[in-house]
């Protein structure tokens, strides 16, 4: 595939078993102003681990259940393979969306844990933002079951570079991610 000087391909990591694996994205930088590449600095990078809740992975159904479950728990691994800051924050748990795997809350027990009580979109909780700043990390791996709330609202922020792991991003990509 070629592309012109103004088209940048970006990529997004994710765990997968024992695979690393790239998504990769399109993106015309003409229409995207002062947009800078950074590689992703470990000593300046954050985890996010966003409503990867029981109930709300019920509703994958573009995915193999089982190799699902191995990526989500992947993500949340990385935080403790790369020694980063982690934030756990799950939305509503008392209600069909369940609380997060047992696994992922033994692998951060000192991590911070949001429960929010009901923003869909875990940037809209006042908790949830403070324990990101206080992390003091402006690059921020990121993801989330449904893409459009867990992963976009952050990207609008100057404060921070944000990194997708997009196979873990199951719910509504690819149908809905266009650049």
């Amino acid at each position: 595939m070629k592309f012109s000087s103004s088209m940048i391909l970006a990529s997004a990591i994710a765990v997968e078993g024992t695979r690393l694996l790239f998504q990769q994205i399109q993106v015309d930088v003409n229409q995207t102003t002062g947009f800078t590449f950074d590689r992703l600095n470990k000593s300046d990078a954050a985890l996010l681990v966003i409503d990867h809740q029981i109930g709300l992975s019920q509703l994958v159904r573009d995915y193999d259940p089982t190799v699902f479950r191995q990526s989500l728990l992947g993500h949340a691994a990385l935080g403790n393979l790369f020694d980063l800051p982690t934030i756990l924050t799950t939305s509503a748990e008392q209600g069909p969306n369940s609380n997060l795997p047992e696994e992922i809350i033994a692998m951060h027990p000192t991590a911070p844990y949001i429960k929010r009580q009901g923003e869909v979109n875990a940037w809209d909780n006042a908790d949830f933002r403070a324990a990101v700043e206080a992390t003091g990390k402006k690059q921020l791996i990121i993801g989330g079951i449904v893409t459009e709330v867990c992963e976009f609202a952050p990207l609008f922020e100057n404060t921070y570079r944000i990194f997708v792991l997009m196979q873990i991003n199951r719910y509504c990509f690819p149908r809905t991610l266009t650049c």
